[in-house]
């Protein structure tokens, strides 16, 4: 689809139509699995406390992530799409969490890249330090993991801890309004698979061995 990435073109192309593969191919592959390993786990849409023991929650949710659309390693982009690279990654999911006794809180999120064949799969854990006190802000850790599915040509998995601060303040009696922030560690772990970045050749010519194999040019 329009938001798959194609790896074959992180390769450096030459006049004569031939792509070669260097080290700014695998820095480019290194930028692209960076940005978007963050982008898939890279935000906090809720507040520290938990939903309590007793407590769930499910929730649709819509986030959006600006990517560096334009960005490039040796003069060449590194987000090589099928269609044209957005500014932006839609990814629209749905998230579950369930509380647990003495503050902790279990969840799952999935979220789909728009326009791709792309999933990103959550699992999570969460305890909060500190939750309910009317004068003192509620403090908790969160721990998470996922998975890039449907990609094509590589394997991501991302990693992280997060720590986050809040307050809910009543507001006339019937409302509640409740600021926080947070910040995480994310960690990136990326492989790419076979890439053949001369499909249309047959092996013994691509690889200039004498290598039998089948012909991939047409009849």
């Amino acid at each position: 689809d329009a938001h798959d990435l194609q790896l074959v073109d992180l390769g450096t192309k030459q006049a004569d139509g031939k792509i070669v593969i260097d080290d700014n191919a695998n820095q480019r592959f290194r930028a692209v699995m960076s940005e978007l390993g963050l982008a898939m786990v890279n935000w906090t849409q809720g507040p520290p406390e938990t939903t309590g023991y007793s407590g769930f929650n499910f929730a649709f949710e819509f986030p959006l992530t600006l990517i560096n659309q334009n960005g490039q390693v040796g003069g060449q982009n590194y987000w090589t799409m099928q269609g044209s690279t957005p500014s932006s990654l839609m990814m629209p999911g749905i998230h579950v969490r369930k509380g647990l006794p003495f503050s902790f809180e279990a969840g799952s999120r999935v979220n789909y890249i728009t326009q791709s064949n792309m999933v990103a799969a959550t699992v999570e854990a969460k305890w909060s330090l500190n939750e309910g006190f009317i004068y003192f802000p509620d403090l908790s850790v969160r721990g998470f993991g996922t998975q890039l599915i449907g990609a094509r040509d590589f394997n991501l998995t991302a990693a992280g801890v997060e720590a986050s601060i809040g307050h809910q303040f009543a507001i006339l009696g019937m409302f509640t309004l409740t600021p926080y922030a947070g910040g995480s560690f994310v960690w990136v772990a990326a492989s790419s698979n076979v890439i053949d970045f001369k499909p249309g050749l047959s092996e013994p010519d691509q690889f200039k061995d004498g290598a039998s194999g089948t012909s991939t040019m047409p009849a």
